[in-house]
């Protein structure tokens, strides 16, 4: 088994439905138990032997650079990539295309992830995601998978075709960045993905995966840790 041994994190955005939490700091530096949920994410990496980290950031950048510095005090060498206008996932990801090798791990900085939850997904063959069940799929990206294929990301649906829903966490190579084009968000880019003939696995997880959308999340994530 090949384990991925880089990562981009994306750590761009704001997060609106975060405020007043997010109106001095960027949505990844909000802290859970007294560390910033971008440290948990980067600690779960190093735990699974990633240590070459590109983190993509904007608001309030200058905080990440502060806190998490070169990585040198987290065992990481650290690159940082801009982008200067929060528009999506994938136009995040972007921006990361040539700081990046030919296989590597994308993962959001304001989820809550634990190192069991990613060390199986290390060695997975690109491209896939994680999936999980979820109690209130319509709230996330459903997905659709048939013999662990994905056919399907259907973002937010009124009606939800199943309970397994997208973690952002996604194992990639470089032919990504050939499909990202003017599409903003990386479901969007899996679905053209699929729809051209290409696979992309679905691994499923039952590891600790938590979301921070709203202020009374902060509490949830507070209790889990």
């Amino acid at each position: 088994m090949v384990v991925m041994k880089q990562a981009v994190i994306l750590a761009a955005g704001e997060g609106q439905r975060l405020r007043p939490f997010t109106v001095t700091k960027p949505k990844v530096m909000v802290p859970i138990a007294d560390k910033p949920i971008l440290q948990y994410v980067v600690e779960s990496l190093v735990q699974n032997g990633i240590r070459q980290i590109i983190i993509v950031v904007g608001y309030r950048r200058e905080q990440i650079f502060d806190y998490m510095g070169a990585g040198e005090q987290f065992g990481i060498d650290i690159t940082y990539v801009t982008q200067e206008r929060q528009l999506g996932t994938a136009h995040a990801l972007a921006q990361a295309k040539d700081a990046v090798g030919d296989e590597f791990l994308v993962l959001p900085g304001d989820n809550l992830i634990e190192a069991s939850t990613i060390a199986r997904f290390v060695g997975v063959k690109p491209n896939a995601m994680l999936v999980k069940k979820a109690v209130n799929p319509c709230g996330y990206g459903v997905v659709v998978i048939e013999n662990e294929m994905v056919k399907e990301i259907i973002e937010k649906p009124e009606e939800a075709k199943g309970n397994i829903v997208n973690t952002g966490i996604y194992a990639f190579n470089k032919e990504i960045f050939d499909f990202i084009g003017d599409q903003l968000n990386i479901p969007d880019v899996l679905n053209k993905m699929i729809t051209e003939g290409k696979s992309v696995s679905g691994q499923q997880t039952d590891g600790t995966w938590l979301d921070v959308v709203y202020p009374w999340d902060i509490i949830s994530l507070n209790d889990a840790i």
